[in-house]
C-alpha cells in the first residue's frame, strides 16, 4: 500500500522464498494522524503545528494581538496586566456610578469624558457602577471569559457581571462596509459592597477583573454585540422617576435602610444620654430632699421647744405666777394629749413624703435601665 502523505513512514521488510528479497513499502499515516489530532486534541509527531480553535491564548498570543491593534485598542492597555493566560482589567476614571457622600449619597454619575480622580469609597451596603479602562476590539476568531478578583472578595466586594465576552465585541461596520473598531467599546460592572468595613477603590489603578481569551473558529454570520445592561443604567439610572429600571434599586435601598439605621442608633444614643442624665438628677434631688425632710423635722421640733420655753419664761415674769402654773398645769392635763399627738402627726408625715420620694427616684431608675 503507497501513501501520499510526507512526514511519519514506515517501511516493511519481508523475506520472500527464504531469499534476501527486501521489499520497502512505505505507508504514510500523516493523514491517519492528523485525523486522530481533530477528534482527541492531540499534537502530531514531526513539527506539526498547535490546534488554533478552542485554546487560551498566551501572553505571547496575547501580546501579537494586541500590538496589531487588536483584542484591545492602542493607548488603552498596559504591558504590566498581562499575566500567563489573561490580562487583569482596570477600573476607569469615567462611565461610572459611584457614592459621592454627603452630596450624592445615593451615586453620582460620570459620564463619558467627566474623570474622577479620587478615591472611591464603598461603605457596606453601597454599590457602583464602574467601567474598564481597556477598550475592546475582540478579533473574530478570539472570545473572552471574565473571572472575578479574590483580592476584593477577601474585603466583601461581589462582582455581577457577565462572564463571556462574544467574539467581534468592540466591532461594527464603517462606512465602507468593513468590520473596524469602535471608539469607545468597554466591560461594565456592579460592585456591591457586602462586608463588615469600607473598600477603597483607585480609578484608573485599581484591577477589577481578569480575562481569559480564546481562539474559536470564526463565523459567517457576524453581527454586532452591544452592552444591553450598560445602555439600560446610563438611560434610566440618571432619572430618579426610573432609576428603579436600572437594577440598583436593591443596592439603593439597602444604603438608604443603613442610614436609616445609623439614624435611629444615634437617636437611640441621645435617649440614652438624657436618660442617665435625669437619672443623675432625681439622685441629687432625692438626697438633697432627704436633708430637707429631715432639716423641717429638726426645725419643727426647735419651733415647738422655743414656743414652750417662751411661754415658760412669760408665765415666770407675771406676778399671779401661782394662778399661770396652775392654768399651764391645767392646758397641759387638758391639752396635752393633743400637742403630743400633733408632733407625731408632723413626724409621721414627714416620713410618709420621705418614703414616697424614694420610691419615685427607684421607679425612675428601673424605667431608664429597662430603655437602655
Amino acid at each position: 500500500m503507497r501513501g501520499t502523505g510526507q512526514g511519519l513512514d514506515f517501511q516493511f521488510h519481508q523475506a520472500l522464498r527464504g531469499e534476501a528479497d527486501h521489499i520497502a513499502e512505505k505507508v504514510g499515516v500523516s493523514g491517519l494522524l492528523q485525523q486522530l489530532s481533530e477528534v482527541y486534541g492531540l499534537t502530531p509527531l514531526g513539527g506539526a503545528q498547535p490546534l488554533t480553535n478552542g485554546h487560551i491564548l498566551s501572553s505571547r498570543e496575547i501580546r501579537e494581538h494586541l500590538n496589531e491593534g487588536a483584542i484591545f485598542k492602542r493607548g488603552s492597555w498596559r504591558e504590566e496586566n498581562l499575566r500567563a493566560v489573561a490580562y487583569d482589567l482596570r477600573m476607569a476614571r469615567d462611565l461610572m456610578v459611584v457614592p459621592d457622600r454627603p452630596t450624592f449619597k445615593k451615586g453620582r454619575f460620570y459620564p463619558k469624558g467627566e474623570e474622577r480622580r479620587k478615591e472611591v469609597i464603598l461603605d457596606p451596603g453601597d454599590v457602583a457602577f464602574i467601567s474598564t479602562a481597556e477598550r475592546l476590539c475582540l478579533p473574530w476568531n478570539v472570545s473572552g471569559h471574565l473571572g472575578t478578583k479574590f483580592s476584593l472578595a477577601a474585603k466583601g466586594i461581589i462582582t455581577l457581571t457577565g462572564s463571556f465576552v462574544d467574539p467581534g465585541y468592540g466591532l461594527a461596520l464603517d462606512e465602507s462596509n468593513r468590520w473596524s473598531a469602535l471608539d469607545d467599546q468597554r466591560l461594565h460592572f456592579l460592585f456591591a459592597n457586602v462586608g463588615a468595613g469600607p473598600v477603597v477603590l483607585r480609578p484608573g489603578e485599581e484591577t477589577i477583573a481578569c480575562i481569559q481569551l480564546i481562539s474559536t473558529e470564526e463565523q459567517l454570520d457576524k453581527k454586532e454585540t452591544q452592552s444591553g445592561g450598560f445602555l439600560q443604567i446610563v438611560e434610566y439610572f440618571p432619572d430618579p422617576q426610573r432609576s428603579v429600571e436600572a437594577g440598583l434599586v436593591f443596592f439603593k435601598n439597602m444604603a438608604d435602610i443603613r442610614d436609616e439605621a445609623l439614624a435611629i442608633g444615634k437617636a437611640m444614643q441621645e435617649v440614652e444620654r438624657n436618660l442617665s442624665s435625669f437619672s443623675q438628677r432625681l439622685q441629687t434631688v432625692e438626697s438633697g430632699s432627704n436633708q430637707i425632710v429631715m432639716f423641717g423635722v429638726y426645725l419643727m421640733c426647735v419651733t415647738f421647744i422655743g414656743v414652750l420655753f417662751t411661754f415658760l419664761l412669760q408665765i415666770a415674769s407675771v406676778d399671779k405666777s401661782i394662778d399661770n402654773i396652775k392654768r399651764l398645769h391645767e392646758l397641759v392635763l387638758s391639752h396635752g394629749l393633743g400637742i403630743v399627738a400633733v408632733v407625731i402627726g408632723v413626724l409621721g408625715i414627714s416620713k410618709i413624703v420621705f418614703d414616697l420620694l424614694r420610691v419615685a427616684g427607684r421607679l425612675f431608675r428601673s424605667v431608664a435601665g429597662s430603655r437602655r
